[in-house]
């Protein structure tokens, strides 16, 4: 959801244009920080990054939800991972800047041309190539997916800085990325088509603006972020309140399930009382057409692609192999869609129902569905299925305004 620009929009925009004049107009400031990033490169890179990087993040949280911070956005925790990471990237410079142009020797290149910044050359051009090439071959994709790892983590720990030092559930985390939107997205698109040229533009650059360069791109990235369908906004923030009501009423455990590529993304849970009876947790990923909540996403979807997904997603819907009559099952979808929710039993733990209503944005966009688990008789289902689908109506609104 792209939100227009308001007044806190322009006055964000009108103190950044002041402090680049500032900058620019103060005898001595740029010489001072030339100064303090050659005598304590690494401080100024975790600073560098650690306010850039976590400001392009917000605008994208701004860009996507209407935004610029809440609760669970985890600002302590971000800054501190992306001053981390502005460290890491300071001494990888270092190294493939160093490293690039000894390779270049071995191999009888150029060097003393290819890395000297005296003039803009086609040869320097392909020093600078080579070291974009090398650094985004090797250590780009290593990064992108420590960022991930991190980006999950916080979530995970709602944005809390003393939980935010808890273990790290490393294991489970890589095991519940999405790996195809990570293959498709950043190391296909964003790596080649944007991280390449501009850090060749970077190395270009001298030394000791080469950092500053990187952080500034950092919040571009974060922007270009917003708008693509890489993982969409989080709406779990938005949700929350809504499914701790659902779970009051119902005595059940509630969860928004969000899409993400082919997969539902579990971005957020309410538990009733804090009795977790329910061993899914926030971060898990399950097949997007699979049980309720496959139900309760095709149901929203048009005819030609109800269609399509069943054929391409007929074991996940059909676990049991029973034949398949499209428009029997058609009937079915159009039954629940006008119920507002879909029913079933658990296939793990037969004790255990499932209802699943979906959730759809601007332009008829399926957004995610929300999912409540929980043990109650046949007769509830319908009484616990309204306040479901209730549930699923109030988010809508909150994300359509």
């Amino acid at each position: 959801m792209i939100v227009g620009l308001k007044r806190k929009d322009w006055i964000l925009l009108g103190a950044l244009f002041l402090i680049g004049v500032f900058i620019a107009l103060v005898p001595g400031l740029v010489e001072s920080y030339t100064a303090i990033n050659t005598r304590h490169g690494l401080l100024s890179s975790f600073l560098k990054f650690a306010v850039l990087a976590t400001a392009g993040e917000m605008i994208a949280l701004r860009i996507n939800c209407g935004i610029y911070y809440d609760r669970e956005f985890g600002l302590l925790p971000r800054v501190v991972v992306w001053g981390m990471l502005g460290i890491a990237i300071k001494l990888m410079f270092i190294l493939f800047a160093n490293g690039v142009p000894t390779i270049w020797s071995y191999l009888s290149l150029p060097a003393d041309q290819a890395f000297s910044q005296s003039r803009l050359t086609l040869v320097t051009i392909a020093g600078a190539f080579s070291i974009s090439l090398a650094m985004n071959l090797v250590f780009s994709p290593l990064l992108f997916v420590i960022h991930n790892i991190t980006d999950e983590h916080i979530r995970r720990c709602r944005g809390s800085i003393r939980r935010f030092f808890s273990q790290v559930q490393v294991h489970d985390i890589l095991i519940n990325l999405n790996w195809s939107i990570i293959w498709n997205f950043a190391l296909k698109r964003t790596i080649p088509l944007f991280w390449l040229p501009a850090h060749t533009v970077t190395f270009l650059l001298p030394s000791e603006h080469r950092i500053l360069a990187a952080a500034l791109l950092s919040v571009m990235l974060g922007v270009i972020m917003a708008f693509t369908r890489f993982e969409g906004a989080d709406f779990s923030r938005m949700a929350t309140p809504i499914l701790e009501k659902i779970s009051e009423a119902t005595q059940s455990t509630v969860f928004f399930g969000q899409i993400r590529g082919d997969q539902v993304y579990m971005a957020t849970r309410c538990d009733y009382k804090k009795t977790k009876m329910i061993s899914i947790g926030i971060g898990q990923r399950f097949p997007l057409y699979f049980g309720a909540h496959g139900k309760a996403i095709a149901s929203a979807l048009t005819e030609n692609e109800r269609m399509k997904i069943v054929q391409e997603h007929q074991n996940t819907f059909f676990p049991t192999g029973e034949p398949v009559d499209f428009n029997d099952f058609n009937k079915r979808l159009d039954v629940g869609l006008r119920r507002g929710f879909f029913s079933e039993r658990s296939h793990s733990f037969p004790d255990l129902q499932v209802i699943s209503s979906p959730v759809v944005g601007k332009g008829d966009h399926v957004l995610g569905c929300i999912i409540l688990i929980g043990r109650f008789d046949d007769v509830k289902i319908e009484p616990i299925g309204y306040h479901v689908h209730s549930g699923a109506l109030d988010l809508m609104k909150k994300i359509a305004s």
